[in-house]
């Protein structure tokens, strides 16, 4: 598991701290439940993401259910919602592939009220 080591070594690198700055804002990189409950509400213009995908095989080292990844990704959608500004975008990068719980996860966040 080397790379999970150098992806754990990064993000400690980072403490929650911008990546860079400009006059136009801040980048961050880092572990998003972590650092998103730290910044205020109506702050973000604009949220990247692609999380870790829903698997349909178990693996060794364990993954989600569907139903429970919905769950998680619906918390996560209004966790970003509350930190977007009213202008602000929420991009979410779920993999190429059409899949059964997509559509829940959008119709989950649409409930959130940031998408349309």
């Amino acid at each position: 598991m080397k790379s999970t080591f150098y992806m754990v070594h990064i993000l400690e690198k980072f403490n929650n701290k911008p990546t860079y700055t400009t006059a136009r804002g801040a980048a961050y990189c880092g572990n998003s439940l972590n650092l998103l409950p730290q910044l205020p509400d109506n702050s973000l213009d604009l949220v990247i993401t692609s999380p870790p995908f829903a698997l349909q095989r178990k693996k060794e080292y364990g993954n989600e259910s569907q139903a429970e990844y919905v769950a998680w990704l619906s918390q996560f959608a209004k966790l970003v919602h509350s930190k977007l500004k009213d202008t602000g975008s929420f991009v979410l990068d779920l993999v190429s592939v059409k899949k059964v719980y997509h559509e829940k996860i959008r119709k989950d966040v649409a409930k959130t009220g940031s998408l349309t």
